[in-house]
């Protein structure tokens, strides 16, 4: 028998700034193409379609806030099995998955009935980016622009 594990979190989609210029329509379109084409079904531990969501601000069409302010929100959550035995082969799944798409910030969040919450964070290092060949040109970001940062003790 074993515990239930949450995880949970949110991708933080590159927002370039210009609301519905081109290159913003691009990077969302690339990301909502990526989430699609996850799997159905996955070796576990589980990285799949089903988990993950955008928010858009066409989704709320009539309504005055800016779901998007800052870039889209890719959020994404199940509750597992003892899930955080398997922490390094389903983090390497997501830094997979963030090396398809095109991002700012990501966060993920175990909790777990005897570790509480862990959570786990991966930034662009935007010093290093640059604009015209990085982002002007859609594509995701080398992960030599990452920055991660976790509680060590779970990365082994």
């Amino acid at each position: 028998m074993g515990m239930a594990t949450r995880i949970y979190g949110c991708i933080t989609e590159l927002d370039y700034g210009l609301p519905n210029s081109e290159i913003q329509n691009r990077i969302n379109a690339h990301n909502k193409d990526i989430i699609e084409k996850l799997p159905s079904k996955s070796e576990w531990p589980p990285l799949v379609r089903k988990m993950f969501s955008i928010t858009d601000n066409s989704d709320f069409p009539n309504e005055s806030p800016n779901f998007a302010y800052g870039g889209r929100i890719i959020h994404f959550g199940a509750n597992l099995k003892s899930v955080e035995y398997e922490w390094n082969e389903w983090k390497e799944k997501f830094e997979n998955l963030l090396s398809e798409l095109i991002w700012s910030h990501a966060e993920v969040h175990f909790v777990t009935e005897y570790t509480g919450v862990q959570t786990f964070e991966w930034r662009i290092k935007f010093g290093e980016v640059d604009r015209e060949k990085d982002i002007e040109i859609v594509k995701p970001f080398n992960r030599k622009l990452w920055e991660y940062k976790g509680d060590k003790s779970w990365d082994k």
